[in-house]
């Protein structure tokens, strides 16, 4: 179960057919920038793996870090568009435990797993692009 959050029509389609280019049995919900708060119950609810996509400049750090508690075991957060609003990102991070995040400067991943000590990982993509050339 996808649950993109955020996000204008025209990305809602997009992002529709990104993650159903990746899985055909796809169970997938657009909650557009001002109805962030629906996407809660709908990750309550839903059934399986879920992926909370979720824009950067259209939600807060509380409702953010609302959403993560309610993830499962297994869950991922993409966060979208990250280097416009880098401070949710890191209130979200600093505040939540059992979690592994990844910082990828324009976007953040976060995993839950309550068994699992808390890493934060900053990749740099200019480094390592420079390593292979």
């Amino acid at each position: 179960m996808v649950v993109a959050v955020g996000f204008d029509d025209e990305d809602m389609k997009r992002d529709k057919a990104y993650f159903r280019a990746g899985c055909n049995s796809l169970r997938w919900a657009g909650i557009g920038p001002c109805d962030a708060d629906p996407a809660l119950e709908t990750l309550g609810n839903a059934p399986g793996t879920h992926i909370l996509h979720a824009n950067a400049p259209a939600i807060d750090a509380e409702w953010l870090t609302e959403a993560v508690k309610r993830l499962r075991t297994g869950d991922f957060v993409v966060v979208d568009r990250l280097n416009y609003n880098k401070a949710v990102w890191q209130d979200v991070v600093g505040r939540l435990q059992n979690i592994v995040s990844f910082d990828m400067y324009y976007c953040g991943l976060v995993y839950v797993d309550p068994k699992r000590y808390k890493q934060n990982y900053k990749i740099n993509f200019l480094k390592i692009s420079r390593l292979w050339q």
